[in-house]
């Protein structure tokens, strides 16, 4: 019986690992690329995907990040700042004039977003149809599509304005600190739902360094390429291209139900079928001087006599 490892022409075999490579280096420099943004002005985080997702599990989703700023409710808005600076007080153990600082960008934040968002006449206007748009969703439980995408773009829109100030109040705070303060984690988040963004956020960065960097050099290939696989589909159900559905905000082109997160998970799952790792790569290695000595793989049965 010939080696399992024959399965298919050479030429197959040679475009099946470069397409295990092409795939490896794309994840591998993803991940790279947001590991080196952690710590910076424009730091990388899933939290933005995963509170604008719009599959049939964007609930679960969104759940991720923890109760979304309220969008139409100043009041809720405001108690989030709250709860935030109050936490931020005793996770860094600020002093008395820290925490008058504190109180002041609050205050000042408070008063701002008051005139330019909720008293401003276009966006008062947007949250005005948002409320009428959602009771109509409520009561007959169906809106038209161009009513659902209006609904969803405008809810994003409104979600981002209020998620950047509290980001700006976040830097504040950062910004009053001493260095000794400072040293407990530079914009470590100090709410419960930051913190499980924090390890969303690494478990992503590392998967993606993990998984890229096994298909690069052909280790533990099938698992990569599973691991892989079903962190993209993960992706892809977040914020599937569905017809109804708002596109993706920053989209590198237009889609209908296959995007590319689709296509490379669907291309892994097929390399995951296949021995390309111990065609080019370290799983050969592997093979010959682990696998194969300790339990007999890949050695070709003897015909009996």
């Amino acid at each position: 019986m010939k080696d399992s490892i024959v399965c298919c022409p050479l030429v197959a075999k040679i475009f099946l690992v470069f397409l295990r490579i092409t795939i490896g280096w794309h994840l591998l420099y993803e991940g790279i690329y947001k590991f080196e943004s952690q710590g910076t002005e424009e730091a990388w985080s899933a939290e933005g995907y995963l509170r604008n997702a719009t599959g049939p599990f964007k609930d679960r989703f969104k759940k991720l990040v923890g109760v979304e700023l309220a969008v139409m409710d100043q009041q809720s808005l405001e108690s989030e700042w709250r709860s935030y600076v109050d936490q931020a007080y005793s996770f860094y153990g600020m002093t008395a004039e820290q925490r008058e600082q504190a109180e002041e960008a609050l205050n000042l934040l408070k008063a701002q977003t008051e005139a330019e968002v909720f008293e401003e006449p276009e966006t008062a206007g947007m949250m005005d149809q948002q409320r009428t748009d959602i009771v109509k969703k409520q009561e007959e439980a169906f809106l038209s599509t161009s009513e659902q995408t209006r609904l969803v773009r405008d809810k994003g829109q409104l979600s981002s304005q209020l998620y950047e100030r509290t980001q700006v109040l976040k830097e504040q705070i950062y910004e009053l600190l001493s260095p000794e303060q400072q040293q407990k984690g530079k914009k470590v988040p100090v709410t419960s739902d930051d913190s499980m963004i924090g390890q969303i956020n690494t478990l992503v960065i590392w998967g993606l360094i993990g998984g890229g960097a096994c298909l690069l050099v052909g280790l533990f290939s099938r698992l990569a390429a599973l691991g892989s696989a079903s962190l993209l589909l993960l992706f892809y159900i977040a914020m599937p291209p569905f017809p109804g559905l708002p596109a993706m905000a920053q989209g590198a082109g237009h889609y209908l139900y296959v995007n590319n997160n689709l296509i490379e998970a669907i291309a892994l799952l097929v390399l995951a079928t296949t021995g390309c790792g111990r065609w080019c790569g370290l799983d050969a290695i592997i093979r010959s001087t682990i696998t194969g000595p300790l339990f007999g793989l890949g050695r070709n049965k003897e015909e009996p006599e």
